[in-house]
């Protein structure tokens, strides 16, 4: 497996799309017909840093392959009720706090690959535009769109990707199962929109608005519990 996998540091005319942003390292790994890029940032940033990256993916695929995808909050990227990929953003704290951003999207698989790995809600951008991008190129336009959507974050906070977020979220108006530290359900609820420190808001069986991490739930209604 690893053997298959190319990482290229991408600098030159790529990172030159982020050079307005404090980036340490960016790293794109080709593996078969998928990518993986990943963002060390030096600096802590929001909580809601997640869904503005998926904000900026979501730019960045429309951009290139003229297709609208959604989101299924906080990680999961869909089109056609078909996941081709996802977001992971992690803080690191100590000396130097820093901020990770992992995203892995399917470029090139066909739809009979995710039939023979049995995948049925597996998706790429091929299988679900026709259209075939190159990972540096699909890199590049993350970077550019992630580049704008970090000075709204910085400089207006996440209300100001809120509206772009929500529209975009499959998530919302869906049941979902809020869930304890062990991962045990705690009651259910539909979810409402989000706040703008980047919580759901869901709405219980009393009618009470709840914030919760969007960690914190499973949603039901894209394709089960998941």
């Amino acid at each position: 497996l690893c053997r298959s996998a190319k990482a290229v540091v991408l600098t030159g005319a790529t990172m030159k799309k982020i050079r307005a942003i404090p980036v340490a390292l960016a790293v794109l790994t080709v593996l078969f017909a998928a990518l993986a890029l990943s963002v060390l940032i030096p600096k802590p940033l929001p909580g809601a840093v997640t869904l503005a990256a998926g904000v900026a993916v979501l730019r960045a695929i429309d951009k290139v392959c003229g297709i609208k995808t959604q989101l299924k909050g906080p990680n999961d990227i869909l089109c056609s009720n078909r996941k081709i990929g996802g977001i992971l953003c992690e803080g690191i704290v100590g000396n130097r706090c820093a901020t990770v951003i992992g995203i892995g999207l399917n470029l090139a698989q066909s739809p009979e690959y995710f039939v023979e790995k049995g995948l049925p809600y597996g998706g790429s951008l091929l299988s679900v535009s026709g259209k075939t991008v190159s990972p540096k190129t699909m890199a590049a336009a993350v970077l550019a769109e992630w580049e704008n959507v970090l000075e709204t974050l910085e400089k207006q906070g996440f209300s100001a990707l809120k509206t772009e977020y929500e529209t975009a979220c499959l998530t919302l108006h869906n049941t979902v199962a809020v869930l304890d530290s062990d991962g045990n359900e705690r009651f259910c609820a539909v979810a409402a929109g989000v706040d703008d420190e980047g919580n759901l808001l869901v709405d219980d069986e009393n009618g009470n608005r709840l914030a919760v991490n969007a960690g914190e739930v499973s949603v039901r209604g894209v394709y089960g519990y998941v």
